[in-house]
């Protein structure tokens, strides 16, 4: 089972992310949703996931400044975004 943080300002693409993984990925557990670069930091912290599905841009910050808070994360990352840039 892995543990993991949908870390996502747009609640509909977070809410179809979960749906998705709910319906298709029974070893994936969404431990939670955050919407900012803050709020996904602090449950970083304090659930310890093995998974962040990650956007880039967030209303606070981007997903870049997120990962810089941790320089050796234990975590494994996917991006998720609609900014073809960044695919």
């Amino acid at each position: 089972m892995f543990k993991a943080i949908i870390v996502e300002d747009e609640i509909h693409n977070a809410e179809g992310l979960l749906y998705l993984l709910e319906k298709n990925c029974a070893d994936v557990k969404v431990e939670a949703v955050c919407a900012s670069v803050k709020e996904a930091a602090k449950k970083i912290t304090e659930l310890k996931p093995d998974l962040l599905f990650l956007d880039i841009h967030l209303g606070d910050g981007t997903g870049f400044q997120l990962l810089e808070k941790f320089p050796n994360p234990e975590f494994k990352v996917i991006f998720i975004t609609a900014y073809d840039e960044y695919a």
